[in-house]
C-alpha cells in the first residue's frame, strides 16, 4: 500500500474547509457531546473534500491526520522544536534536516 501524499493544493483546500468548522474541530472539550460534534464535523468535511472532481478520495481519519501534521509542522517552523516522532539532526554547514515517521 502506497503512502497518501497531499499536494499543496490539497492542503490549501483542507485549510479552507477546516477554517469554516474551526470552532468545533479545535474545541478543547472532550466530553461525549463534543467528541460526537467533532466526529460529525470531520465526516462532513470529508464529504465536502471528496466532492471536488480533482480530489483524491480520502477518509475523515486521513484528513484529520493531515490537519494534525500540518499544525505540528507549523508549530515546528515557528518554535524550531521537533514534534514527537521526528529526530532533528543538526550539521554545522548544511543547516538542519529531520527524519519524520508517519508522514501522509
Amino acid at each position: 500500500m502506497s503512502k497518501l501524499r497531499f499536494s499543496l493544493a490539497d492542503k490549501s483546500r483542507l485549510m479552507t474547509l477546516v477554517s469554516a468548522k474551526l470552532d468545533v474541530l479545535e474545541d478543547k472539550r472532550n466530553d461525549g457531546n463534543s467528541i460526537q460534534r467533532k466526529n460529525a464535523a470531520w465526516e462532513d468535511l470529508a464529504v465536502q473534500y471528496n466532492s471536488f472532481p480533482d480530489a483524491q478520495k480520502v477518509s475523515s481519519k486521513q484528513l484529520k491526520k493531515c490537519w494534525n501534521n500540518m499544525k505540528a509542522r507549523s508549530k515546528e517552523d515557528i518554535t524550531g522544536t521537533c514534534p514527537p516522532g521526528c529526530n532533528w539532526r543538526r550539521s554545522s554547514n548544511q543547516g538542519s534536516t529531520r527524519d519524520v515517521t508517519d508522514d501522509p
